[in-house]
Parts: C-alpha cells; structure tokens; sequence
C-alpha cells in the first residue's frame, strides 16, 4: 500500500462483495450496502468477460465474510460484545449490525479509514454504530494500538482478520496474533499456502492472482503451510485452532461442488 493512498486491494475485495449480490443473487453472502460503497460507476465497468474470470474470487471473498460472521454470531451467543475488524476496508458489518449491544470497531490504516468515510458520505448511508480505530503499522505496533484504543481493558472479543496475512511478513503476523492472544480475543484470518502444497492447477491460479495484485504495489509477501499457521497461533497463546479450506467452506455455503472455488485459499480460527 503506497502511502497517503487508500488500499487498492480493500476495494477490490469490496468490488467483489458488491458483484457477488449483482451477479450471483448474494447465494453466499447477502450484503445490502454492499453495491452503495463501491458505487454504481465503478460496477458499470464490469463486463461478461471479467465477471467470468472472477468468479472464484467472488465466491470465496463472500465465504469468507460468512463464515465470520457466522463465527461473530457463535462468539456473541457465549456473551462476547465486542467485535473488532482487523484491515477492515470496505466491510460494511457495522451497517448490518444486528446485535444491540455489540461494540464494533475497524481498525485499519488512516488513509484507507478516511477513504472508507467519504464513500458512506457520498452514499448517503447512514452513520454507522462503530469505533474506527487508525493504525498505521509504520508508526505503531498492534498491542499499543490496542492499548490506546482502550482494548486491553480484559473483555473478551472476536476479531475478523480478512484479506491482510498474505501482504504481510511473517513477523508481522505473529505479532499480530500475540496481541490478540494477548487481548482475550479469538480470531478468524484466511491465508495463502505455500506454493508447494498446492497442485499444478492451483500453483497457476495462485500465481496469476499473486500477479495482478503485485501489479497494483501490494505484492503478496507470505504463504504458510496450514499446520505451521495453526503452531504458530498455539504458538501466540491460542488454545484451539481450526482450518477451513475455501473450497470445502464455498462449496458448503453455495450447496453444490462449487467448481469455480478459489481452491488454494484457506482461512484459520483460533481462540
């Protein structure tokens, strides 16, 4: 992410978020603000052809905001209340917010948070119930962060970490995962395996993606074999962990094989 620019990749998952409600009846992933944040302009460009092209991106982003939410909805049924959003871009949870007395806050950098604010602006959605909480990581760790934001306070939390793991060093995401450990939060990331893992198919899928988000200036930085991801949350203070691989996840949300899941992604829950 280049700076004093809004994250070009935090648009692109919301792109295809406001596609999956368009193009695909929302089968997965029903988001009403969705299509309003990213604007009827930039969904214009949209021709047969990339739709085509894109539709396993489409079906997993929107697996994975399911299965966050569906994992918020668990964590909020042991009496958790409060939900942070890690990288949250574009997401549009605090508009859909259906528990009262949740507290909801995203926390991601300030260019990409002041970016977020002038599309609801323009929107003319209404004001969300949040706490936005900037960050920017060059300046600031994770764990100070929280403890300025008033997050090391001993309430329990989930946090979605959605779209981030892949643009980050590894040190970078075990710090992460140490703080929240450290804040008696679970937490729900998806992640890219190592190259090797991966069929031949899906090496040529994963490479074309790493391609054109490289393209853009925000290369992809880290892969992980699902088993080290999992030591090294157990590792950060996690007791359980559980992987999701994205084709089982879209093929169980979609109810069908789902031939177009974008197969190589995976996602982790630890708590």
């Amino acid at each position: 992410m280049k700076p004093g620019r809004a994250s070009r990749t935090a648009l692109g998952t919301a792109l295809f978020r406001a596609q999956h409600q368009r193009v695909d009846g929302a089968r997965i992933f029903a988001d009403p603000f969705a299509v309003a944040i990213v604007g009827e302009e930039l969904l214009a460009r949209d021709d047969a052809a990339k739709l085509a092209a894109t539709a396993r991106g489409r079906n997993f982003v929107a697996a994975r905001a399911r299965l966050a939410e569906d994992l918020l909805a668990e964590a909020v049924a042991r009496g958790v209340r409060r939900y942070l959003v890690l990288g949250a871009g574009l997401d549009t949870f605090a508009l859909r917010n259906p528990y009262p007395d949740l507290e909801v806050i995203e926390i991601d950098h300030p260019d990409t948070q002041a970016d977020k604010l002038a599309r609801l602006a323009r929107a003319g959605l209404p004001a969300p119930r949040v706490r936005y909480l900037a960050v920017d990581f060059a300046c600031e760790s994770l764990a100070d962060a929280f403890a300025r934001g008033g997050l090391a306070d001993g309430a329990p939390a989930f946090a979605s970490w959605l779209g981030v793991s892949y643009y980050l060093p590894r040190e970078s995401t075990e710090a992460t995962l140490h703080a929240l450990a450290g804040i008696g939060s679970a937490v729900v990331l998806d992640f890219y395996p190592l190259r090797e893992t991966l069929s031949p198919a899906h090496r040529a899928m994963q490479a074309v993606v790493a391609e054109r988000v490289a393209a853009i200036g925000e290369p992809f930085v880290s892969y992980y074999a699902p088993a080290d991801l999992a030591e090294l949350a157990r590792a950060s203070g996690f007791a359980e962990t559980r992987l999701y691989p994205g084709a089982e996840l879209v093929a169980r949300y979609r109810g069908d094989d789902s031939p177009d899941a974008l197969h190589f992604a995976q996602l982790l829950y630890a708590a």
